[in-house]
């Protein structure tokens, strides 16, 4: 399977921190280029996964909230042997 487009919301996912796209076809890499359709949509899921990028290193995980749930789940995560980052 091949995509065509850039996924229909994606531009919504506000959380969103990493996207990789396999299996690409020429018309999505044209839509993405500048004046393309999806170009817009694309430099605003670029911008909102740049302030996780942004770090000093990379992590496996980036829990959101220091609530005891979220130091729970990054605790566990990290005896799983993921780097985790807890912000």
């Amino acid at each position: 399977m091949t995509l065509e487009t850039l996924p229909q919301g994606i531009e919504h996912l506000t959380q969103l921190q990493r996207y990789r796209f396999r299996n690409v076809s020429e018309l999505y890499m044209e839509s993405i280029k500048e004046g393309g359709v999806d170009h817009a949509r694309m430099q605003l899921v670029d911008e909102r996964c740049k302030k996780y990028t942004a770090m000093d290193e990379e992590y496996d995980v980036i829990v959101l909230g220091k609530g005891l749930k979220e130091c729970i789940l990054s605790g566990l995560l990290s005896v799983d042997g993921l780097k985790v980052k807890l912000m």
